[in-house]
């Protein structure tokens, strides 16, 4: 976990610092075809779609014989014609839906598209390697070589737009250095065998071309049932989440890609390296928990005392992360301008994209209580509960489709409203259906009465309130007419001492509380 959160950590930073650089030297145009089209679509679109479900699958698999490594093989190589074939189909789409321009601009989106579909050969290439890299659970290995491909990915891009002007292309090289690079990584630890100190188990034995098992079929039944379920998974998940995107690129402007794309990332950061340790953190707290209330064997004080722990470890963590939403919410729609002309210069705050950060700063707060609420739910219901779950999210997903298509004509800021009313459904349906139901058994049957308890405090809700309305005033006030040094130092003083009244607020409220309940939940 350490080496894979390291290497999260590395990239992050290298990707954020790659796009800043980026950002300050092209348009919107070129940002949004060369994240969105290029690198999200037409690269990872077929990729996670095809190979996503087999790497799930490898996590399943003990590497102790070669028939079971070479059947995860064999099955990989099928997925290759089908990545190959979507990224046709999508190169197809990209090219007759742009926008018509000189010769000079189509072949260089040509090429873009022929560099990409290059990278996209490359990662299907090395993906048998990486499978069996996996089954291994040689986590450190992998995190190197993603650290080094992203490393690789971040300086080609840099370098191709910053000091050679290529636009476009830049991104699709960077595509290309990135799965280059793993390719020779993975396929030279491959045909160099296992390394000093390794092990050399039966499943290192299985080659990397396709050739049947010793019972002379291409695959074990087990593994192909296994695998077709988690491709459907990946193939709707991959719809559920990227959904706006599609409708982004086909129905909008590619300056309006471009502020998505820029907006979307910056917020990315906040949701992968905060909100995630601490919603899988939780996911595994509840299913721990449930488990051990669920279990034949176990004394019926020992359920009541797991159903009370995991009640008071959701009453902790949600009302941390609501707190760190409304943080967010409060200070991040006065101050969107300000952070994106310190880092991406007047050409980016000058347009929209402060209105688009703004909304996304929401979105952050509804994406951190349901961050909580669905980790409850996938750790405490059962399967034919969760089921029933995946029915209501492919109804929530067709809604928000509707939603986009409706909200489209307000560009960038439609898209998050519409992920915002999206995330803020799904949290209704946890809560109602399955939060306070499991609430109502660990508190004599007053699962609202407990849920209202974990809100905020009314003074602390008074006192966010409070300062997104003083912020919002600074910044109309005083920055905005002439946002120069001078006005920045103050707004930026005026949000300090917001700041410092929230903090007081909550520790007045929930700090002290927070602390006990952390240790105590820490002891058991």
């Amino acid at each position: 976990f350490s080496s894979l959160f390291s290497a999260s950590l590395i990239a992050k930073a290298a990707s954020f610092a790659s796009t800043v650089a980026i950002a300050r030297t092209v348009g919107r145009a070129t940002l949004g075809v060369g994240t969105l089209q290029l690198d999200e679509l037409l690269f990872l679109g077929p990729l996670v779609m095809t190979r996503d479900g087999l790497r799930k699958v490898a996590y399943r698999i003990n590497d102790d014989g070669a028939d079971a490594a070479q059947s995860l093989v064999n099955l990989c190589w099928i997925t290759v014609p089908v990545a190959v074939g979507l990224g046709l189909v999508g190169a197809r789409s990209l090219w007759f839906n742009r926008t018509a321009g000189d010769a000079s601009a189509d072949a260089r989106f040509a090429r873009a598209i022929a560099y990409t579909l290059v990278a996209l050969v490359l990662a299907m290439v090395h993906e048998p390697a990486f499978l069996l890299t996996q089954s291994r659970m040689d986590q450190r290995f992998r995190a190197r070589c993603e650290t080094a491909a992203v490393l690789v990915k971040c300086m080609v891009m840099v370098l191709g737009v910053v000091l050679l002007s290529g636009g476009i292309e830049a991104f699709a090289a960077g595509n290309v250095g990135y799965a280059g690079v793993l390719c020779l990584l993975y396929l030279g630890r491959a045909f160099r065998g296992p390394g000093e100190g390794e092990a050399a188990t039966e499943g290192a034995r299985a080659t990397l071309l396709p050739r049947r098992t010793s019972s002379g079929a291409w695959w074990q039944s087990n593994t192909l049932g296994t695998a077709k379920e988690f491709w459907m998974q990946s193939l709707q998940k991959w719809v559920l989440e990227n959904g706006e995107k599609v409708v982004m690129v086909f129905f909008g402007t590619d300056e309006q890609a471009g502020e998505y794309a820029l907006v979307s990332n910056l917020g990315s950061i906040v949701a992968r390296l905060l909100f995630q340790p601490l919603e899988e953190m939780a996911l595994a707290t509840f299913g721990k928990l449930q488990a051990l209330a669920g279990a034949s064997g176990t004394e019926k004080e020992q359920k009541l005392q797991a159903r009370r722990t995991m009640h008071q470890a959701f009453s902790v963590l949600i009302r941390l992360l609501l707190l760190l939403g409304l943080l967010f919410a409060c200070f991040g729609p006065a101050y969107s301008h300000l952070l994106l002309h310190l880092l991406y210069g007047s050409a980016w705050s000058d347009t929209t994209a402060p209105r688009v950060l703004a909304w996304y700063c929401s979105y952050i707060m509804v994406m951190a209580i349901n961050g909580i609420t669905e980790a409850f739910v996938q750790g405490v219901a059962t399967q034919e509960q969760l089921r029933t779950y995946n029915y209501c999210m492919v109804g929530f997903s067709i809604s928000f489709l509707c939603a986009v298509m409706v909200l489209m004509p307000y560009g960038a800021v439609g898209i998050v409203v519409a992920n915002i009313l999206k995330m803020v459904c799904r949290i209704v349906v946890c809560i109602v259906v399955y939060v306070v139901p499991a609430l109502s058994e660990s508190s004599g049957g007053e699962g609202w009465g407990a849920l209202r308890a974990m809100l905020p405090a009314p003074e602390v809700l008074g006192a966010f309130f409070v300062s997104a309305a003083a912020t919002q005033a600074s910044s109309s006030l005083l920055y905005r007419p002439a946002p120069d040094i001078l006005a920045s130092a103050r707004h930026v003083a005026v949000g300090v001492v917001c700041l410092g009244v929230v903090v007081g607020a909550v520790w007045r409220g929930h700090g002290r509380q927070l602390v006990r309940d952390i240790k105590e939940l820490r002891g058991r």
